[in-house]
């Protein structure tokens, strides 16, 4: 077989075949693996609350005990049947280790920085707009914080920490 140059050869086609059926492989790969990651994690978190659901249980029913003054006998059976079968459910393991949060999973927890996030996008979002309306330079005192108070039920402390992001993301209109 002559070699001819510019022309592809079969053993060409079939590595470029083989190259994408690699890359292809590789991104099911990757997604399954991505998948198999968020179940696992899924998995962690039910069985802690599973493990903090019995444990739990267990507290409710001993502090049940003692607030009725409970017979011996009713104390020796929960110990032995209720107990037990609860433990059972562990075996040897140890108690599982309670998720790790991230930060941004302790901030969608809390109501206020629900909120204020979600003014803040609104008001970044709304921003251009308003911006186009106003003559000349961004006057911050007299007129976008005023904006942010009406027009987007911010108060004071709020707009003193919003002022900033919008200097970020709109540099060119306000400049130093």
């Amino acid at each position: 077989m002559a070699n001819i140059p510019n022309q592809t050869t079969s053993s060409d086609d079939d590595i470029t075949q083989l190259y994408d059926k690699l890359k292809e492989d590789k991104a099911k790969l990757e997604s399954a693996y991505d998948e198999l990651k968020e179940a696992c994690g899924l998995a962690e978190e039910q069985t802690f609350d599973l493990y903090v659901g019995l444990t739990e249980m267990k507290a409710e029913i001993s502090g049940l005990i003692e607030e009725r003054n409970s017979r011996q006998e009713v104390r020796d059976f929960i110990e032995d049947h209720v107990f037990k079968k609860i433990d059972l459910l562990w075996g040897s393991k140890k108690a599982p280790e309670p998720p790790i949060l991230t930060t941004e999973d302790l901030l969608l927890k809390s109501p206020s920085w629900n909120t204020f996030k979600k003014k803040a996008e609104h008001a970044i979002s709304k921003y251009p707009t308003w911006r186009e309306k106003q003559p000349g330079s961004v006057n911050i005192t007299n007129r976008l914080k005023p904006w942010l108070i009406e027009s987007n039920r911010f108060n004071d402390r709020e707009t003193g920490l919003l002022v900033p992001i919008l200097k970020d993301i709109y540099p060119s209109d306000f400049p130093k």
